[in-house]
C-alpha cells in the first residue's frame, strides 16, 4: 500500500512547483495542511503552512488572517515578518513587502534570502540601483545561489544600462554555479552587443569544448563571426553544423532542428551568392 505524503513533505513539494501547481494540486495541499491544523490545533508552525497554502492558491486575505493568528499563538516575529514580505510581493504590494523585509533584515542583516527577496521589491518600486546593490549582495553570499537569482542581478544592471556590469554579474554567478549553460549564453549575448566579438567566441568555444556537437552553438559561433567580418570562419561553422544536423536520422530532427537547418542552408547559400567558399 502506498502511504500518503507527509503533509510537511507535501507542501515542500507543491510549493517548489510554483505556477505550475494544477488546481487540483492545490486542493490536496489545501486538504493536507488543514488536517494537520485540525490536529494540531494552537500550532503557530502548522498555521505558518497554512498561511503559506493560501499564498500559493493566491489567496491573500485568508494568508494575512493565518499569519496574525500564527503571531498570537507565539510564531517567531521574525519568521512572520519574513512570511508576510514574500506574500505582499507574491501579491504585487511592493513597499508593504519592503517594509516588512526591512525590519527583519535590522535583526538579521545575514538573511540573504530576505535581501534578495528586498531586491525584488527594490525593483517593482522602480529603484534598480538599490535592486542592483540587494541582488548582488545575496549571490555572492547565498550558499546555493539559483540561475534566476543571477539574472535578476542582470536585469536590474540592465535596466541600468550598465552593460559591462551585467557581464560581470553573470561571470559572478559562473563562478559561484558553474558554467550553467543559460548563464553562459546570457553573456554571449551581452558581450555581442558590446561588440566584444572575440569575447563572445570564446565563451562558445567554452561551451562547445563541452559538446562539440552541439549544432546550435556552432550556428551561434558562425553568427558572431559572421557579425565580426570574419566570413569564411562563419561559413565553415554553419557548414560544421548543417553536417552535424543532417547526420542525425530525421527521426531524431525535431521541427527546432528542422528550422535551423533551413537557416543554416540559407546562410550558406547567402555566401555562395557572394562568392565566398
Amino acid at each position: 500500500m502506498v502511504r500518503p505524503m507527509r503533509p510537511l513533505l507535501l507542501l515542500a513539494v507543491l510549493v517548489a512547483a510554483g505556477p505550475a501547481l494544477a488546481h487540483q494540486d492545490v486542493d490536496v495541499l489545501e486538504d493536507a495542511v488543514a488536517g494537520e491544523v485540525a490536529g494540531r490545533p494552537g500550532d503557530p508552525e502548522a498555521l505558518m503552512r497554512q498561511a503559506l497554502v493560501h499564498q500559493v492558491a493566491r489567496r491573500w486575505d485568508d494568508a494575512l488572517a493565518t499569519l496574525d493568528r500564527a503571531a498570537e499563538l507565539g510564531a517567531d516575529s521574525d519568521a512572520v515578518g519574513a512570511a508576510r514580505g514574500r506574500l505582499f510581493l507574491d501579491a504585487g504590494w511592493p513597499r508593504m513587502a519592503k517594509r516588512e523585509l526591512d525590519r527583519v533584515l535590522a535583526h538579521h542583516p545575514d538573511r540573504w534570502a530576505l535581501v534578495y527577496d528586498r531586491g525584488r521589491a527594490w525593483m517593482l518600486l522602480g529603484d534598480a540601483g538599490a535592486a542592483a546593490e540587494d541582488f548582488g549582495r545575496a549571490v555572492a553570499t547565498l550558499p546555493e545561489p539559483r540561475p534566476e537569482q543571477v539574472f535578476a542581478h542582470r536585469d536590474a544592471l540592465l535596466w541600468l544600462d550598465r552593460r559591462e556590469d551585467a557581464v560581470r554579474a553573470l561571470d559572478a554567478g559562473i563562478a559561484r554555479l558553474g558554467p550553467v549553460v543559460s548563464l553562459e549564453l546570457a553573456a554571449v549575448d551581452l558581450e555581442v552587443g558590446l561588440g566584444r566579438y572575440d569575447a563572445a567566441v570564446a565563451r562558445v568555444d567554452r561551451l562547445l569544448a563541452t559538446n562539440p556537437k552541439n549544432e546550435a552553438w556552432l550556428a551561434r559561433r558562425g553568427e558572431i563571426l559572421a557579425q565580426a567580418g570574419r566570413g569564411e570562419e562563419a561559413h565553415a561553422a554553419f557548414a560544421r553544423a548543417l553536417a552535424l544536423i543532417e547526420a542525425r536520422p530525421g527521426a531524431r530532427r525535431g521541427a527546432r532542428t528542422e528550422a535551423l537547418a533551413r537557416q543554416l542552408r540559407a546562410a550558406l547559400a547567402a555566401d555562395h551568392t557572394e562568392g565566398k567558399p
